[in-house]
């Protein structure tokens, strides 16, 4: 029976995860190695892959960790503001290389399942969480009626965003973050319109033919007469 392995230190877990979000922001996902990690933590290799089986694992805590900070959960007092200062922190200067970050993520989830799980499991758990509350407080206000899924919330948003950064080198403009918004909300809330539309009654036009008296048609025959 081996020797029992010795207890983490926090320590340590803090200048990993440090270390790691200081090289995402200043070279993105390439920059994250075990070994470039280690070396910046001031810690041994051995110590990193003790708490991190790959750089998936640990690029998505240090993206956890970044989104935390840029991406509050505090309630902005509509749905249009809460989506917008949720879209400010991923797409503004202080998120860094986030869009470039998630785009190699989604790319290495597509072969690879781990990194898929670690993707969903880990990283998107977060989005999933402030996006849920977005929803709700949007149903408590009376903004939403009907019932609206988190998840589709962060493929409208995450997947514009990301095709967006993908076609524009990693960059997201103001102009496109105000269209992007103006869509999102006015599609969350479109059902609840056509709701409203539907249950007031239609006033049925009559339509008037060429043969109606008074007619475009009728008076010209007349004035060839």
């Amino acid at each position: 029976m081996g020797m029992p392995g010795r207890p983490r230190s926090a320590a340590a877990d803090d200048a990993i995860l440090g270390a790691a979000r200081s090289l995402l922001e200043a070279g993105g996902y390439e920059a994250v190695t075990m070994e470039a990690v280690a070396a910046r933590a001031g810690v041994g290799k051995t110590t990193v892959y003790r708490r991190y089986a790959n750089r998936a694992e640990l690029v998505a805590d240090a993206v956890m960790d970044l989104l935390a900070a840029v991406v509050p959960a505090a309630d902005q007092g509509s749905l249009r503001a809460d989506l917008e200062f949720v879209l400010g922190g991923l797409t503004g200067p202080a998120s860094g290389r986030m869009a470039d970050v998630m785009l190699r993520l989604a790319t290495e989830s597509l072969a690879d399942e781990r990194t898929r799980e670690i993707l969903n499991e880990r990283l998107l758990i977060h989005r999933r969480a402030v996006v849920a509350g977005i929803v709700e407080r949007a149903r408590e206000r009376g903004e939403l009626t009907h019932p609206v899924d988190p998840d589709t919330v962060i493929d409208l948003i995450g997947g514009a965003l990301l095709f967006r950064a993908a076609r524009r080198g990693g960059t997201v403009d103001d102009p496109f973050r105000r269209h992007l918004l103006d869509v999102v909300v006015a599609g969350l809330t479109v059902a609840d319109a056509e709701t409203a539309t539907a249950a007031t009654p239609t006033v049925p036009t009559r339509r008037r033919t060429a043969s109606a008296a008074g007619s475009p048609l009728k008076s010209r025959k007349e004035n060839l007469a």
